[in-house]
């Protein structure tokens, strides 16, 4: 579904921010992608979602760009409109009628376990109910391809988990292909199938890949408890640690009551 050949990206006349990217995501493929801090890998996405344009390679989207999804990391929800008609705009959007769009809108508000909680706004839902409701308004539009940029970074750990369990079980129901952005090495190991790891900026490249080796419909609780889980975190830590440089502290003298 979406094919990147040697795509270098920059600013202006700057530094490139990316160099000679490769890699390829197949139809009803999860893949991650994992780097450094500001190695690019929202760039990447804004590039295949057509917000920004490569200076030179070969890129390919075997989708219409109006099949294609963007789950943010911050809600994209307007604070004036409630959860129903955020979730209806893209359906209105697409031509469909205000109560058609308002039937549908309810339907995935429920899918997502915000049933009876149309009529609120966005500052009436928690963190966690307004990223309910974010996803709710992207599957609605029904996706071929989702784009996700650190979409659960904000929230807290329980509510991380369980969302992320809902999401991966409507993606493989709808058979949907994604590629996510995140910096969780342990969320890249256990819910995708292949995982696309960038080296340090600036001419970031792809560094390695990593098939992750659990089928589908996938446990996450069991995948969690496995012995090939915490190898795959452990091998994606080792090749990250390679592209980060973290200066080490200098050994400071003991004080002189110390020393004596």
């Amino acid at each position: 579904m979406l094919d990147i050949s040697k795509l270098t990206f920059g600013y202006g006349s700057a530094e490139p921010v990316l160099e000679n990217v490769s890699f390829g995501v197949e139809r009803g493929e999860f893949v991650c992608l994992i780097g450094p801090s500001g190695c690019g890998k929202s760039t990447l996405l804004r590039i295949v979602m057509g917000l920004a344009q490569a200076r030179s390679g070969i890129f390919k989207l075997d989708v219409d760009r109006r099949d294609v999804g963007f789950l943010f990391q911050s809600n994209a929800l307007l604070p004036w409109r409630t959860a129903r008609e955020n979730v209806a705009l893209g359906l209105r959007a697409r031509g469909a009628t205000r109560q058609a769009a308002g039937v549908e809108a309810d339907h995935w508000l429920e899918s997502v376990g915000l049933a009876g909680l149309g009529e609120r706004y966005p500052r009436e839902l928690s963190g966690g109910q307004c990223k309910r409701v974010s996803i709710a308004q992207v599957l609605a539009l029904k996706p071929q391809l989702l784009l996700m940029d650190e979409p659960f970074a904000s929230l807290d750990a329980i509510v991380r988990r369980y969302i992320t369990e809902d999401l991966l079980a409507w993606v493989e129901s709808a058979q949907t292909t994604v590629l996510m952005v995140t910096h969780d090495l342990e969320e890249a190991a256990s819910i995708s199938d292949r995982v696309v790891m960038m080296s340090n900026g600036p001419r970031a490249r792809v560094k390695a890949t990593f098939d992750v080796p659990f089928g589908r419909p996938r446990d996450l609780e069991h995948v969690r408890e496995s012995r090939g889980y915490a190898s795959l975190v452990a091998r994606l830590w080792g090749a990250l640690s390679e592209e980060i440089h973290v200066p080490r502290r200098s050994a400071q003298p003991a004080p002189a009551a110390l020393a004596a």
